[in-house]
Protein backbone atom coordinates (compact mmCIF):
# COMPACT_ATOMS: atom_id res chain seq x y z
CA UNK A 1 0.00 0.00 0.00
CA UNK A 2 2.29 2.76 -1.25
CA UNK A 3 -0.30 5.52 -1.37
CA UNK A 4 -1.97 7.80 1.17
CA UNK A 5 -5.32 6.76 2.66
CA UNK A 6 -8.34 7.20 0.41
CA UNK A 7 -11.98 7.66 1.27
CA UNK A 8 -14.29 4.70 1.39
CA UNK A 9 -17.43 4.92 -0.78
CA UNK A 10 -20.46 2.70 -1.10
CA UNK A 11 -21.31 4.00 -4.58
CA UNK A 12 -18.53 2.10 -6.33
CA UNK A 13 -19.33 3.08 -9.92
CA UNK A 14 -20.07 6.72 -9.07
CA UNK A 15 -23.46 6.90 -10.81
CA UNK A 16 -25.18 8.40 -7.76
CA UNK A 17 -27.38 5.38 -7.03
CA UNK A 18 -26.80 2.31 -4.87
CA UNK A 19 -27.47 -0.81 -6.93
CA UNK A 20 -26.73 -4.54 -6.71
CA UNK A 21 -23.57 -4.01 -8.75
CA UNK A 22 -22.37 -1.59 -6.07
CA UNK A 23 -23.16 -4.17 -3.37
CA UNK A 24 -21.17 -6.85 -5.20
CA UNK A 25 -18.23 -4.49 -5.66
CA UNK A 26 -18.35 -3.50 -1.98
CA UNK A 27 -18.35 -7.15 -0.87
CA UNK A 28 -15.43 -7.89 -3.18
CA UNK A 29 -13.40 -5.04 -1.67
CA UNK A 30 -14.38 -5.66 1.97
CA UNK A 31 -11.01 -7.24 2.95
CA UNK A 32 -9.19 -4.29 1.39
CA UNK A 33 -11.42 -1.86 3.29
CA UNK A 34 -10.83 -3.70 6.57
CA UNK A 35 -7.07 -3.43 6.07
CA UNK A 36 -7.40 0.20 5.05
CA UNK A 37 -9.55 0.94 8.10
CA UNK A 38 -6.97 -0.67 10.39
CA UNK A 39 -4.02 1.19 8.84
CA UNK A 40 -5.91 4.49 8.53
CA UNK A 41 -4.55 6.12 11.74
CA UNK A 42 -0.95 5.19 10.97
CA UNK A 43 -1.21 6.10 7.29
CA UNK A 44 -2.81 9.43 8.20
CA UNK A 45 0.04 10.15 10.62
CA UNK A 46 2.60 9.36 7.92
CA UNK A 47 0.67 11.53 5.46
CA UNK A 48 0.67 14.38 8.00
CA UNK A 49 4.43 14.07 8.53
CA UNK A 50 5.13 14.01 4.79
CA UNK A 51 2.76 16.90 4.05
CA UNK A 52 4.24 19.21 6.69
CA UNK A 53 7.85 18.11 6.30
CA UNK A 54 8.92 21.56 5.11
CA UNK A 55 7.86 23.17 8.40
CA UNK A 56 8.36 20.32 10.87
CA UNK A 57 11.26 18.46 9.29
CA UNK A 58 10.34 15.24 11.11
CA UNK A 59 9.88 13.10 8.01
CA UNK A 60 13.31 14.07 6.73
CA UNK A 61 14.88 13.59 10.17
CA UNK A 62 13.41 10.11 10.70
CA UNK A 63 13.72 9.23 6.97
CA UNK A 64 9.98 8.57 6.59
CA UNK A 65 9.03 7.74 3.01
CA UNK A 66 5.73 7.18 1.17
CA UNK A 67 6.63 3.48 1.01
CA UNK A 68 5.88 3.31 4.73
CA UNK A 69 2.11 3.44 4.08
CA UNK A 70 0.69 0.13 5.29
CA UNK A 71 4.03 -0.95 6.73
CA UNK A 72 5.36 -1.78 10.19
CA UNK A 73 5.48 1.82 11.43
CA UNK A 74 1.92 2.43 10.26
CA UNK A 75 0.79 -0.84 11.88
CA UNK A 76 2.40 0.16 15.20
CA UNK A 77 0.83 3.64 15.22
CA UNK A 78 -2.54 2.16 14.21
CA UNK A 79 -2.36 -0.50 16.94
CA UNK A 80 -1.69 2.15 19.58
CA UNK A 81 -4.56 4.32 18.33
CA UNK A 82 -7.03 1.41 18.12
CA UNK A 83 -6.08 0.20 21.62
CA UNK A 84 -6.67 3.70 23.00
CA UNK A 85 -10.01 3.90 21.18
CA UNK A 86 -11.01 0.50 22.58
CA UNK A 87 -10.04 1.52 26.12
CA UNK A 88 -12.01 4.76 25.80
CA UNK A 89 -15.07 2.86 24.55
CA UNK A 90 -14.81 0.38 27.43
CA UNK A 91 -14.48 3.25 29.91
CA UNK A 92 -17.45 5.11 28.43
CA UNK A 93 -19.48 1.89 28.49
CA UNK A 94 -18.62 1.42 32.17
CA UNK A 95 -19.62 4.98 32.98
CA UNK A 96 -22.89 4.54 31.11
CA UNK A 97 -23.54 1.25 32.90
CA UNK A 98 -23.00 2.88 36.29
CA UNK A 99 -25.27 5.73 35.26
CA UNK A 100 -28.03 3.33 34.25
CA UNK A 101 -27.62 1.44 37.54
CA UNK A 102 -27.87 4.73 39.44
CA UNK A 103 -31.06 5.65 37.56
CA UNK A 104 -32.63 2.27 38.39
CA UNK A 105 -31.81 2.61 42.09
CA UNK A 106 -33.18 6.16 42.15
CA UNK A 107 -36.46 4.94 40.66
CA UNK A 108 -36.70 2.26 43.35
CA UNK A 109 -36.00 4.82 46.09
CA UNK A 110 -38.68 7.15 44.77
CA UNK A 111 -41.23 4.32 44.70
CA UNK A 112 -40.30 3.36 48.24
CA UNK A 113 -40.62 6.96 49.46
CA UNK A 114 -43.98 7.30 47.73
CA UNK A 115 -45.32 4.34 49.74
CA UNK A 116 -44.31 5.87 53.09
CA UNK A 117 -47.12 7.62 54.99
Amino acid sequence: MAKPPTRLALDMDGDGALTLDDARAVLARLPDWAAQAYFYPGDSFISFLLRYDATLGLARHFEIKPEWYGGTFSAFISAVVWIVVLLVLVRVGGIMGRGLHWLKTMKKRRRFRARLP
